[in-house]
């Protein structure tokens, strides 16, 4: 009886063994193959498309590193932008530290909005439409970034670029945390398993924390029916685009990065 336990338990070892064996094979795999996607990626020829863009950047109470990713959003290595900030009010401390950059920065080619709400969207949809409706006439091209996303100088180049071509929907990054400590380092994990997916043509979708689309996009999909009930940007975005037959392209050179603090596992459970 007891050798018939024993190789009860050894047999389903073995197969656990040989399950979690295999499952590392494949991340492997996964791994080489996600690695040949970004260089693929990082090697694709430029289209030199550099039109006049309308940057977006929704922002609310104080994020890690509000200051630097403002500084950093208006001095992108590109010829012809406008930055369209937007706080939900005058009292919100987002507001605060937006102007008193912008008041510190000469020719800043960027202005500072409050919200108007949408009463059936959420907080950022409001946002975002609030810059839609103030429009910059001149912008051939919107791109959208996260307060808390940390950018390189050629951001804005790199996500405007592959927009040259028409037929593409939208240009995308993803996000990528540094963590602080163990219950950032799991968020940054269970965060960083999506990125692999990016790359799927079936999967993937246009995340809001950093995308572009061209204006006549937009137009098309008539992105402000799209959004005036959304709570969700990107997700609403990306069923409007499929619609219409556009597809995403992931650019993991515009992925953004975001530094945690204060993660518990309370709020990462939130």
């Amino acid at each position: 009886m007891l050798s018939t336990v024993v190789e009860i338990w050894y047999g389903t070892l073995l197969f656990l063994g040989s399950i979690a064996t295999l499952a590392s094979l494949y991340s492997i795999i996964l791994g080489r193959r996600f690695d040949r996607r970004v260089l693929e990626s990082l090697e694709r020829p430029r289209l030199g498309f550099q039109p006049h863009v309308c940057v977006i950047m929704p922002c609310k109470g104080h994020e890690p590193n509000l200051e630097e990713n403002i500084d950093a959003l208006l001095k992108q290595n590109y010829p012809s932008y406008h930055v369209m900030i937007v706080a939900d009010s005058e009292n919100d401390a987002a507001y605060k530290v937006a102007d008193k950059i912008l008041k510190s920065t000469k020719g800043s080619k960027a202005e500072l909005l409050t919200s108007t709400q949408h009463s059936n969207a959420s907080g950022k949809v409001s946002a975002l439409l609030t810059a839609l409706e103030k429009n910059d006439e001149n912008a051939k091209v919107f791109a959208f970034i996260d307060s808390d996303a940390a950018i390189h100088a050629s951001w804005l180049a790199d996500l405007v670029d592959p927009l040259g071509d028409p037929a593409l929907g939208a240009t995308t990054g993803f996000r990528w945390y540094f963590a602080t400590g163990f219950w950032s380092e799991v968020q940054s994990a269970w965060n960083a398993s999506g990125s692999n997916l990016m790359f799927n043509d079936k999967y993937n979708f246009p995340w809001g924390g950093t995308m572009a689309l061209r204006k006549e996009t937009l137009d098309q999909i008539h992105v402000m029916d799209v959004w005036k009930d959304a709570v969700s940007d990107d997700l609403t975005l990306n069923i409007a685009l499929r619609t219409h037959g556009y597809h995403t392209l992931f650019l993991p050179q515009c992925t953004v990065a975001t530094f945690t603090k204060n993660i518990t596992r309370s709020t990462l459970l939130k």
